[in-house]
């Protein structure tokens, strides 16, 4: 009778144990292929699969949720979300982060192939116009300018899925000369519509990025930090980490020197 009653609560543990709900955590993101990609189920991109394998055998159930950048970051800041995937710090400084990073970012200038203009340094700037997006710190190199000029030299669009396009119609419109965004957004952009006009110029910055983490939301922040902690690093040293570069074609180039 006690070998019966003991498999009787060993199976039912095991059941509840199985059955344990996870905890549902809030990824707040932006439309920003190959990284992060919305509509494609089969490609969510880089960042999005790579976030996925790290949690996949963890208590944690992920709900993506896909907003233009600066109200993204405004959720995750006010804890409306748990996470933002995936800023530099000093795009979202007031955030929670892990130790070690995800990956990076490599800004350069985009121009037409046939545009004589090449940059040189922030003096080259003073003889076009160019588009950049909003919230995002440029560095020295470029906010001294800004700071200097304002509005008068550069176009500022709102960072989502339409801004690769706005700004290669104002290229084509000659509004502009060149635009700035991260090299592999945008090779990905250009290759996917089959668009040979637009070459990359220099690139000038490379940020780390990160998966942010809510000021908000206390024990629940720290756990979620804990748990990236643990898992990163092996993740990144993984054959697996090196398929996903190869699957969507990430690679990092060489910046301007200064």
């Amino acid at each position: 009778m006690k070998i019966v009653l003991l498999f009787v609560f060993l199976l039912s543990t095991s059941l509840f144990a199985k059955e344990a709900p996870k905890t549902k955590i809030k990824i707040a993101a932006i439309d920003w292929c190959p990284q992060i990609c919305p509509t494609d189920k089969l490609n969510p991109g880089f960042l999005v699969e790579m976030i996925k394998d790290i949690f996949s055998s963890g208590p944690y159930e992920l709900e993506f949720e896909y907003l233009p950048w600066s109200r993204a970051i405004y959720n995750v800041e006010r804890g409306y979300a748990d996470a933002l995937l995936s800023p530099s710090k000093d795009e979202a400084p007031g955030l929670i982060y892990h130790k070690e990073n995800l990956s990076f970012q490599t800004h350069c200038f985009w121009k037409s192939k046939d545009s004589l203009w090449n940059f040189s340094g922030v003096d080259s700037l003073g003889s076009i116009k160019f588009v950049v997006y909003r919230d995002h710190p440029y560095g020295t190199l470029l906010n001294d300018y800004f700071n200097k000029y304002k509005t008068d030299h550069y176009f500022e669009f709102s960072f989502d899925e339409n801004y690769i396009d706005r700004a290669i119609t104002f290229l084509q419109k000659g509004r502009a000369q060149s635009f700035l965004d991260t090299a592999n957004s945008v090779a990905y952009h250009l290759k996917k519509k089959g668009i040979r006009s637009i070459v990359r110029d220099a690139c000038i910055k490379q940020d780390e990025l990160w998966l942010g983490l809510s000021p908000k939301n206390g024990k629940r922040t720290d756990d979620l930090r804990a748990y990236i902690d643990a898992h990163l690093h092996d993740f990144k040293n993984s054959e697996r980490y090196q398929f996903l570069m190869k699957k969507y074609q990430i690679s990092f180039p060489p910046l301007m020197k200064f």
